[in-house]
């Protein structure tokens, strides 16, 4: 049977007065793992992110000391998306980030108090870019107007060298306190008096010019957009054309070794060879570099990143002969896309190119491409009756030949803690390029927007009984009735008979919808409209355009998604407008009262996912996760809270005998239960012999290898590598064969 009700809601509207402010706790998840520079400092490693700063300390392998954030009063993604970083002599870190070329901050961070300045209260010229100290203690800056100076009292701005060239950015800074520059025509240094240009004719490639660093002979080594190095001793200027991809980064260390990080991996110059370091043939968690230094221990700490995305692989540190990574334990993501919670209240993330993160509230799980997942994006969740995950997902494959366009295959993904099952769009009959809301009903049905899956059969309703075309959103209520977004209202479904629901001044489709234990169906539509339905009538909500408390002209509004908590309070991504800026948080409806919970940092107002835990704490998406638990009290404030941070490296300890003959024992330590492989390759990175290649508990392990290749032939004398892998860490360590 088919029914058509026409729902008249001016008569129901209800006005309420301004929301008022309360309190609650919020916490912050992020990826702390991309990391874009590194400093060296007394026992401290510190790294500018994404996401703010991480200190790590040096001589301490496998713990994580302190994770800091943003001042309060910032935007999230304003503050901490640091590009910049130098420590002084007192230990105090000095970053600067990339908002944009004129609202730009430099921050100071000693280890407990942050300093901010502007081009308003200092005299920072422009956007705090490359950050460096000379030998007196002054602070050099890089800016998109200058670069400026500051001793601690006074600023002072340089924008030209003495040809009328402009200072593009500041290169680095000599043994003997020379400033060097890149102008676009060059290279200028500043001796604090004189400037001295060079240019092509001096025997400088007509290249741009990335970064620098010195030796300890004071020779000047200069990474280009080319593939090579250029070094400069005080009188001639040397091309290295030797190198096999562009440098980003360079480091020299004590003994004048020269380092090299870019898209191809890292390199390693003596003076007369290249050795170069892959993902594939050393610990490298990743080929692509990002950023490099070496310690006054001649220690080398890198990151790593995909070439293609945007979030990192930790730090590690190589000593020459060893590998070590380590991450911050939280999401592995700067792009996560959708949130659900499961039976046992684990917070399920799935993110663009880094796979599926798992939170049980104190550690993190994450299964990515090495997991046999084998996709790039998940863009919707759901969990159903039998907790099993369910995903909407796509994936780009490439042609292999370079004119023809890659293509993207989409579908469907279920994980029940161990087994993947992939349904792709041919199999599920879901539109290509679709990505629909799921819902799962009463009969643990899975509805991806308008099709459906028993668990042997798929059926896709393209119409509900009024030939009326129906989409997103899904949502199933309290008596198992299908809801589904439709031309000027809703379109319901019992399984046997559909129901139109034209709703009068509505005036944009539906967004999102939802059901309270009453059964009454909430509907966010896409201009921020609110209305409900507890079966005969609808109501449409307004809330107030001024808000108690803020400035005149200030507004709030729902937006992007909605949720409904187990004591019926319905909750909004809530957006605040002012006539200069913007904002959020959450908006919430409890009966008859409205409820604006202000988000300082403004991770909640980027959300376009909500989920509520068993605990009704409110979780959303963002560039990480943000949660707020309204029930807590910390005084209202908007600390970011210290996230507890585990230590996350494999070891793999000397084997012994070494050297060894016939064979050797190799003992190992993981942090955590995941697939593990441990391979013995050649001094040239072939695959000899894999010992190891299967799931493997957290703990110490050993396994002996008795010097056969994969075909069990007894392999020669020499030097050879054992690499130990888990998920994205990875060590590697010698070994010598002698027969």
């Amino acid at each position: 049977m088919k029914f058509l009700s026409i729902f008249l809601v001016a008569v129901f509207i209800i006005i309420y007065t301004g929301p008022s402010f309360a309190e609650g706790t919020w916490n912050y998840y992020v990826d702390y793992n991309s990391i874009g520079v590194i400093a060296s400092s007394g026992d401290y490693i510190w790294c500018a992110t994404k996401n703010g700063i991480v200190r790590w300390n040096r001589h301490d392998n496998t713990h994580i000391h302190e994770v800091y954030a943003s001042p309060e009063g910032c935007c999230w993604y304003r503050a901490n998306n640091m590009v910049s970083l130098a420590v002084d002599d007192e230990g105090t870190a000095w970053l600067g980030n990339a908002y944009g070329k004129d609202q730009s901050w430099l921050f100071s961070f000693d280890g407990s108090v942050w300093e901010t300045y502007t081009m308003e209260n200092s005299g920072l010229p422009g956007g705090a870019g490359k950050l460096n100290f000379d030998r007196n203690g002054m602070l050099w800056i890089s800016t998109a107007n200058g670069t400026a100076s500051y001793d601690g009292t006074t600023w002072k701005n340089y924008t030209e060298d003495g040809e009328g060239s402009e200072l593009i950015y500041l290169l680095g800074i000599d043994h003997l306190n020379v400033k060097w520059f890149y102008t676009g025509a060059g290279v200028s240094s500043f001796d604090g008096a004189t400037w001295t240009t060079h240019t092509a004719e001096d025997g400088i490639p007509d290249r741009v010019f990335y970064s620098m660093s010195v030796g300890a002979d004071n020779v000047k080594w200069f990474a280009l957009d080319s593939e090579a190095l250029v070094s400069f001793d005080g009188e001639t200027w040397t091309v290295h054309d030797e190198l096999e991809w562009i440098a980003s980064s360079v480091a020299v260390d004590a003994d004048n070794i020269v380092w090299c990080g870019g898209t191809g991996g890292l390199a390693r110059y003596d003076g007369s060879t290249w050795t170069y370091y892959t993902a594939e043939n050393s610990g490298l968690p990743e080929t692509g570099i990002r950023a490099l230094t070496v310690d006054d221990e001649g220690i080398l700490w890198i990151s790593t990143d995909e070439n293609d995305i945007r979030t990192g692989s930790g730090l590690t540190r190589f000593d020459g002969t060893n590998w070590s990574t380590w991450r911050v334990d939280g999401p592995q993501s700067y792009s996560v896309r959708c949130i659900a919670v499961d039976h046992n209240n684990v917070k399920w993330i799935g993110t663009s190119k880094k796979g599926l993160s798992g939170f049980d509230g104190k550690t993190w799980q994450t299964y990515t491409m090495a997991d046999s997942i084998h996709i790039e994006i998940i863009n919707e969740l759901a969990v159903d009756n039998d907790n099993v995950l369910w995903m909407t997902y796509a994936t780009k494959f490439k042609h292999l030949e370079s004119y023809l366009k890659d293509w993207w295959v989409h579908g469907i993904l279920s994980f029940d803690g161990t087994i993947w099952t992939k349904y792709p769009d041919e199999v599920t009959g879901i539109p290509a390029k679709s990505v629909p809301q799921i819902a799962v009903d009463h009969d643990n049905v899975k509805w991806f927007g308008t099709t459906s899956y028993d668990g042997t059969s798929w059926k896709t309703y393209a119409t509900d009984g009024f030939g009326n075309a129906i989409g997103e959103p899904v949502a199933v209520d309290r008596n198992n009735v299908k809801w589904f977004g439709a031309p000027g209202g809703v379109s319901s479904f019992d399984g046997t008979d559909w129901e139109y629901h034209i709703i009068d001044d509505m005036t944009h489709p539906v967004r999102t919808i939802a059901a309270d234990s009453d059964n009454k169906k909430w509907i966010l539509s896409r201009d921020a409209e609110i209305l409900s339905y507890d079966g005969n009538n609808w109501v449409k909500h307004h809330y107030p355009e001024t808000i108690h408390n803020l400035e005149p002209g200030h507004i709030v509004s729902a937006r992007y998604d909605m949720a409904v908590d187990s004591n019926d309070v319905v909750w909004f991504i809530a957006a605040e407008y002012d006539p200069g800026s913007w904002g959020g948080g959450l908006l919430s409806i409890d009966g008859d009262t409205w409820t604006y919970y202000r988000d300082n940092y403004w991770l909640m107002y980027g959300n376009d996912r909500l989920a509520i835990d068993h605990n009704n704490v409110i979780w959303g998406t963002y560039r990480g996760i943000v949660s707020f638990d309204p029930g807590s009290n910390n005084g209202g404030s908007t600390d970011v809270s210290k996230i507890d941070i585990l230590p996350e490296s494999v070891t793999l300890h000397a084997n012994y005998p070494n050297p060894f003959n016939p064979a050797t024992t190799i003992t190992f330590t993981l942090p955590r239960q995941d697939f593990t492989t441990l391979v013995i390759y050649n001094i040239v990175g072939g695959k000899v012999r894999e010992l190891l290649a299967e799931q493997r508990p957290a703990g110490a392990h050993s396994l002996v290898w008795d010097g056969l290749d994969d075909n069990g032939v007894p392999v020669s004398s020499g030097m050879y590598l054992a690499g130990l892998t888990q998920g994205r860490l990875r060590t590697i360590r010698k070994m010598v064969l002698i027969r």
